[in-house]
């Protein structure tokens, strides 16, 4: 078993579009929540679950050019399609990949997540057609032959499935079905908690591996006991913890957008926020202020957000200069996403005292 400079774990390599998502080079592209499925452990969020919303990332999508301007603004190599099921919007789903492939050109890599009941033959070869790489199928429940006519195509395809501790026989099953039938690859996910799934996992009899994670206990273990029967075979399988997941593609995809989206005094922290010094107090306060600063392109107005921002030092100098105004400055780590929000803001000048004890 190999594990890579990210963390991954697996058995013969992996999927291509994996090699993509670990530096966080792929845009997700959420094209419906719709699904016709209702897995209890599906983490789709209640604000997406079973409406007909689309995103680019974390920005809504209403046109075509929202999506381009989401991969430019973290300068993408590749996107995954993902939902809810894309093929109940093919029509959607293929217009995007056009779009994408004809901005990008052909190297740009997309690939497909679906449960795949709806992947007959005339669907997937659309979706050939339009220059989609690679599909990944959700093959647990029944009619896993749902999978051949993608086999008979020439994209890349592969089975991603979470490790379900109480479904261990299920997965040691479509271990056997994928490598009787030569599948190129599989990933095996770490089963995790959302927001949205909580309840139903625990009435499931999930349940968290530890107090600071969200992964459930038994799942990871399951998932390396299955892909260790694949070190005589042929088939690339890959194990995605949740510490993957969201502690390296998400973290590497922050950092991405940050580098390539940031103002010329903002840095880009190691876990991929934006860091910068602010300086806010009462909007006609602040206006005054600013009406009075040299302005340059290392000293910014937030319209939206009513502030000035530019770095830490320029801060306190602002907010001292005009403390008569009662503005106050603050060190920000601003979250790098479509609608950017402030995740932690530390008071710079005047300084934080402590209330003192009684």
């Amino acid at each position: 078993m190999l594990i890579n400079s990210f963390g991954a774990k697996m058995v013969n390599g992996c999927a291509k579009g994996c090699k993509y998502c670990w530096p966080g080079e792929k845009m997700v592209v959420f094209v419906t929540g719709v699904c016709r499925q209702n897995c209890w452990y599906c983490p789709i969020s209640v604000e997406r679950g079973g409406k007909d919303v689309q995103a680019a990332n974390e920005r809504p999508v209403f046109r075509v050019s929202d999506i381009i301007e989401e991969a430019k603004a973290m300068d993408a190599r590749g996107a995954s399609i993902t939902g809810g099921e894309p093929f109940l919007v093919l029509d959607r789903v293929v217009s995007y990949i056009k779009a994408l492939k004809k901005e990008f050109g052909k190297d740009f890599h997309i690939h497909l997540y679906t449960f795949g009941d709806l992947a007959g033959e005339k669907e997937i070869e659309a979706l050939e057609n339009a220059g989609l790489d690679e599909v990944r199928f959700h093959l647990l429940g029944k009619d896993r032959e749902r999978i051949f006519p993608a086999l008979k195509s020439s994209l890349s395809v592969g089975v991603e499935v979470p490790a379900i501790p109480s479904r261990k026989e299920e997965l040691f099953s479509l271990v056997d079905f994928v490598i009787e039938n030569n599948i190129e690859f599989i990933n095996i996910n770490e089963l995790e908690f959302s927001d949205s799934n909580w309840d139903q996992m625990i009435k499931e009899g999930c349940r968290p591996r530890d107090e600071y994670t969200y992964a459930v206990s038994g799942s990871r273990e399951l998932a390396l006991e299955a892909l260790l029967r694949f070190e005589k075979t042929d088939v690339k399988a890959q194990f995605c913890s949740v510490k993957t997941k969201n502690g390296v593609q998400l973290v590497n995809r922050l950092k991405r957008r940050a580098r390539n989206t940031r103002k010329p005094f903002e840095s880009v922290t190691n876990e991929g926020f934006k860091r910068k010094g602010v300086v806010e107090g009462s909007p006609e306060n602040v206006k005054k202020a600013w009406s009075e600063i040299k302005k340059g392109p290392k000293v910014f107005f937030d319209e939206e957000k009513c502030r000035i921002e530019c770095d830490l030092k320029t801060a306190v100098k602002i907010a001292k200069k005009f403390s008569s105004l009662d503005l106050k400055s603050f060190d920000v780590l601003e979250y790098p996403v479509f609608k950017p929000w402030d995740f932690e803001k530390k008071p710079l000048y005047p300084p934080f005292k402590p209330p003192s004890p009684n």
